[in-house]
């Protein structure tokens, strides 16, 4: 991506219509205090597929989200907009548009970095939505 902020702009605007989905085969389990574990199926392949049981790999992770992780977490079920989550939390939490942004997006692109979400764009979601 080119860093002029015409390219920037763009990519923002094009995340902001994106949609995020939980990804499929996690579960989720409450914890104290509003808290969500999430575990993740793992797939070994090659060598760690042959000595998983002699390292004793573990055959899931486990990721442990706050009150207001899970809360975020919840809201990715395919039906919003980042931008609509963004605008709930904007008033919800007295923030500027710009400060609920960031922080959305950035907590958004920690959740899709460890493969707990994706994100649809708007032609996508209408494609599946379609198929179904």
């Amino acid at each position: 991506m080119s860093d002029s902020p015409r390219a920037v702009a763009a990519w923002i605007e094009a995340q902001m219509r994106s949609i995020p989905l939980r990804t499929e085969g996690v579960s989720a389990r409450r914890t104290g205090l509003g808290g969500l574990e999430l575990t993740i199926p793992l797939t070994h392949r090659g060598l760690a597929q042959r000595l998983r049981f002699l390292l004793r790999l573990s055959d899931v992770r486990r990721i442990e989200l706050d009150a207001l992780g899970a809360h975020l977490y919840g809201l990715c079920d395919g039906r919003r907009t980042v931008e609509e989550i963004v605008e709930m939390h904007q008033s919800e939490w007295k923030l500027t548009f710009f400060e609920a942004r960031a922080m959305i997006l950035s907590y958004l692109r920690l959740l899709s970095r460890r493969n707990l979400i994706l994100f649809l764009t708007p032609e996508e979601q209408n494609a599946k939505g379609a198929r179904e």
